[in-house]
């Protein structure tokens, strides 16, 4: 009878027998995790930042370029429209000539007078930026529109120092 082979195993056998091996969590998991979890939190933060400031940007040229029509007028020329540029604190003011070039159309040349005035100067979080206004006269020098736009850079030369 020594021949014969056993019919049941024992309860410690059957549980080592019919089951895998457990696996070993590695050390590095779970801070790996956490650190990638953090990353995709600040990253997630960061960009609603700066997505809010490129809103308020909007938001800031739209109410220059509101002041800008509601003070001129259409007696203006580029000399008033350079002062009031000044009496609002905008730098880097320009006169000249613009050509506009649409395809079918023929060129379409004006006068400019403009300037940029700084929003944010820009850190860690945040880029540069600043609001650029324009007046455009026709070639007689009369006022014919003003534009605004929101720059996510500054150009070169503007500090913001004033």
């Amino acid at each position: 009878m020594k021949d014969e082979l056993p019919t049941e195993m024992t309860s410690a056998q059957g549980a080592n027998s019919m089951t895998t091996t457990p696996r070993k969590r590695k050390w590095w998991v779970i801070p790996l995790i956490a650190i990638g979890t953090v990353y995709v939190g600040v990253s997630a933060a960061v960009g609603g930042i700066r997505q809010f400031h490129e809103y308020k940007g909007e938001q800031e040229a739209k109410r220059w370029l509101d002041q800008a029509q509601q003070g001129a007028k259409s007696t203006w020329t580029e000399d008033d429209a350079v002062s009031w540029l000044r009496h609002h604190d905008f730098e880097l003011i320009g006169v000249g000539k613009g050509v506009s070039q649409r395809t079918g159309r023929p060129d379409e040349t004006y006068l400019v007078a403009g300037g940029y005035r700084l929003i944010e100067k820009g850190g860690l979080i945040l880029k540069p930026s600043c609001v650029d206004v324009t007046f455009i006269f026709d070639m007689d020098h009369r006022f014919n529109r003003a534009e605004a736009r929101f720059l996510s850079y500054l150009p070169p030369g503007l500090d913001g120092s004033r």
